[in-house]
């Protein structure tokens, strides 16, 4: 321990915390210097030694400090180790051994769906969504559940400049049937979608929160109609949004009260599930089509 009952690391953290709790890129020292239990000829060292080792930089004219080089580099490296796709890959890859379907996960970039990985299906046959090629966002599961979990004021923006094409004979073409089957989507937690993007494809999606609240991405399961039923549709939407809960939570999320979760609709007695359990049927009654868009 130091002079000031603190070890060295215990000193570096205070300081690096200052810049935290400020939420600032930069401090003078008087403002570093304020709340620590240092003496300001300790504080004055520990800065000296953290700039030396490239934790902090100082701006000498300015009397000001800021994040170094070094630190700047770990992190980096711990927004790659604790980016989305990294924590949800290995969800990814178990949904795709319990389901044997393509598992994917896609952002929204305005009113575009944007597939940023996706884990192949296990059968020769299988969906085949490439990794940054846009669609839209109206039509299908992942798209509808980004929509409808979306701030609302940025859902009326995209819907009053949205025009409703039929992609396939299941796409929706009514603002007012899209916004219904959004309000549906959000209160349930989860998308299920037949043929409504690709024709004879289902699409089984929940959302990925991020510790602000916003939705950060869907994670969805795709694959082949011929190979669902409504029972089968939902033991995937159970399994979807209890991978999509466990990677929001790493993310940061707290959920509020009485909002969806996976336990909901695996419990027959709540309202959530009757309500998943009519989504699967419908989508599974769906007209499809018959072309079938799929990869090797």
């Amino acid at each position: 321990m130091g002079r000031d009952g603190l070890s060295v690391v215990e000193k570096a953290t205070v300081i690096l915390k200052r810049f935290v709790d400020q939420r600032a890129t930069s401090l003078t020292f008087n403002e570093i210097f304020s709340e620590t239990p240092m003496s300001r000829a300790t504080a004055h060292r520990v800065l000296a030694d953290m700039t030396e080792h490239g934790l902090l930089a100082q701006d000498a004219q300015r009397d000001q400090y800021r994040l170094g080089p070094l630190l700047l580099s770990v992190g980096s490296l711990a927004r790659q180790q604790g980016s989305v796709a990294e924590r949800a890959l290995p969800r990814m890859e178990r949904l795709r051994d319990q389901f044997g379907e393509t598992t994917v996960l896609a952002e929204l970039h305005e009113g575009t769906v944007v597939p940023v990985r996706r884990v192949d299906g296990l059968y020769e046959m299988r969906m085949n969504q490439e990794v940054g090629r846009g669609y839209p966002a109206y039509a299908g599961g992942t798209g509808k559940v980004l929509l409808a979990h979306l701030d609302p004021e940025l859902l009326t923006t995209y819907l009053a400049g949205i025009r409703l094409e039929a992609l396939t004979p299941a796409t929706a073409t009514s603002v007012e049937a899209l916004r219904l089957d959004l309000k549906r989507i959000r209160l349930v937690g989860v998308a299920v979608s037949r043929g409504e993007r690709v024709a004879g494809a289902i699409a089984v999606a929940a959302p990925i929160f991020n510790d602000r609240g916003a939705v950060e991405c869907a994670l969805t399961i795709s694959g082949l109609a011929s190979r669902f039923d409504p029972d089968r549709l939902m033991l995937a939407a159970q399994a979807v949004q209890a991978a999509a809960e466990a990677v929001s939570r790493e993310l940061g999320f707290v959920a509020e009260p009485g909002g969806p979760t996976a336990a909901d609709l695996m419990d027959p007695e709540t309202e959530r599930y009757r309500l998943l359990h009519e989504m699967s049927a419908s989508a599974w009654a769906a007209e499809s089509g018959e072309a079938v868009d799929v990869g090797r």
